[in-house]
């Protein structure tokens, strides 16, 4: 009986041994895996794709840009990741471009990649969308999948040195890491079978404004004066009145590190004048005494771009997505006139009146300019002033739906 336990006993631990043999290999498979594709998802040809896959931007886009020696940055919400395609932006500017636009990104959440960003590598220059800074709540500072522990600076400012290894955690044994490396290499795989990018990508989905006459109505009745226009945080009556608290933060951090700071405030047909006068006081006071330039261009007010639902007959829009986000086609309209790209190859044709340097402007121009453009959605538009918009939204429109979106 004894040698026959002993037997079993000997049998067992083969068993076990090569149980733990087969998991150490099954391991170790899926961490060449993950390492492997997060090489392939890292190399130059592909870190502009993959900033624009949707889902896993908290945990990847950090560890991105370590590998991205990028020249302009952009910080900000959804809209932000929309707006700017990394590898039409580095067409277009001749710059290595990196978008830290995240889903539902909170103040705090960008605060912190900036913080993380200037210990990694400050770049030229960066994109801070105002309305993404609005500062959030105590509750909501971060949103799910933000992980501090993969940035290398903590909120005290101090080094984090388990950052490294926290990295290397979440790449080899989490979800995410499973979600996004799968999303990616399909993404990949029908790159390279020719599908084109627009075709792929989430932020090239575009509206059809034949489904959307009740807001076609709407956006005609904002600017006629006979809808009510809705009410922006920052307003005199909106509940939501945000101080800019990590905004100011982030541009002071982003001066002491000599780094050119280009406030944003993106497209929409209506904006707060309120806003944007608080926001063009916080530069100004920093500006005082920053290293670097500050150039504030606010986009959010009726123009030949924004009103393109009432442009001519409803269509598919080449500027908006279904949900109502900015396609890349609005981050590349953007880029030029901030960058003063105008009339070089590969730039659109821009309207007139598209955006405007306020830093470049007295404080009565820019309040001229601010009290002009917020009064557009309260019906105050003259009937001259919009079809003469009209007229030339439907002279540009051929150019940039030959540019940014299939005919219909």
């Amino acid at each position: 009986m004894a040698d026959i336990a002993a037997g079993a006993r000997r049998v067992s631990k083969r068993h076990v041994r090569r149980i733990l043999i087969l998991l150490g290999l099954v391991v170790a498979s899926i961490i060449g895996l993950n390492n492997l594709t997060f090489s392939l998802i890292r190399a130059p040809e592909n870190i502009g794709t993959a900033q624009m896959i949707y889902g896993w931007a908290r945990i990847y886009k950090p560890m991105l840009y370590d590998y991205a020696e990028a020249d302009s940055v952009s910080f900000g919400y959804s809209w932000v990741r929309d707006l700017y395609d990394p590898v039409k932006a580095s067409a277009l500017t001749g710059e290595r471009f990196f978008n830290f636009g995240m889903s539902g990104a909170t103040s705090f959440e960008s605060r912190r990649l900036i913080e993380n960003m200037l210990y990694i590598r400050p770049p030229k220059r960066v994109f801070l969308d105002v309305e993404s800074f609005y500062d959030a709540p105590p509750a909501s500072l971060v949103e799910s999948q933000f992980d501090e522990r993969l940035l290398y600076v903590n909120r005290d400012g101090s080094v984090n040195r388990r950052a490294r290894l926290e990295r290397f955690i979440k790449l080899n044994s989490s979800g995410a890491a499973l979600g996004f490396n799968m999303a990616f290499l399909k993404t990949l795989y029908l790159q390279r079978q020719g599908v084109p990018v627009e075709d792929l990508l989430p932020s090239y989905e575009r509206r059809d404004w034949r489904d959307w006459s009740d807001n076609i109505a709407q956006l005609k009745g904002w600017l006629e004066g006979t809808v009510e226009p809705p009410v922006q945080i920052g307003d005199a009556d909106s509940p939501r009145q945000p101080d800019f608290e990590d905004l100011r933060v982030s541009m002071q951090k982003l001066c002491e590190a000599n780094v050119e700071i280009n406030l944003v405030e993106s497209p929409y047909i209506c904006g707060s004048g309120i806003i944007t006068r608080r926001v063009r006081a916080l530069a100004k006071e920093i500006g005082a005494s920053c290293k670097a330039p500050i150039s504030y261009n606010s986009f959010r007010y009726a123009n030949a771009v924004t009103i393109e639902g009432i442009v001519g007959t409803p269509r598919l829009s080449t500027f908006y997505r279904p949900d109502g986000h900015p396609r890349p086609s609005l981050g590349q309209m953007m880029l030029t006139r901030i960058m003063g790209l105008e009339g070089k190859p590969g730039a659109p044709p821009l309207p007139k009146d598209w955006g405007g340097d306020l830093m470049a402007m007295s404080d009565a121009e820019a309040e001229a300019w601010i009290a002009a453009r917020e009064g557009r959605c309260d019906g105050s538009l003259s009937p001259g002033a919009l079809a003469a918009m009209i007229e030339e939204a439907e002279a540009l429109t051929p150019e940039w739906r030959r540019r940014y979106g299939p005919a219909d």
